[in-house]
């Protein structure tokens, strides 16, 4: 945890544009877990954001997605 804070603070927050945004603060789920809503404008941030924390953090990015965007999509391809 010590590595993590001292690392956040170094470089991270100097240069935000080129890291993914947050935005959900970090949350614990216990057992060293944990979770954040991010977004980014380019694939070059969430590259940016995981390999800054490589190797104090294993990094998962998982989309989210707007429902009744995603329906409306759906409907579309079946047309």
């Amino acid at each position: 945890m010590d590595k993590v804070i001292v690392r956040f603070k170094e470089e991270r927050g100097k240069n935000p544009e080129n890291y993914t945004k947050a935005l959900f603060p970090a949350h614990n789920m216990g057992r060293c877990k944990g979770f954040t809503v991010v977004e980014t404008s380019d694939s070059m941030q969430s590259m940016n954001t995981t390999v800054f924390w490589f190797p104090e953090m294993r990094l998962e990015y998982l989309p989210v997605y707007d429902t009744s965007q995603m329906t409306k999509l759906y409907q579309k391809s079946k047309e």
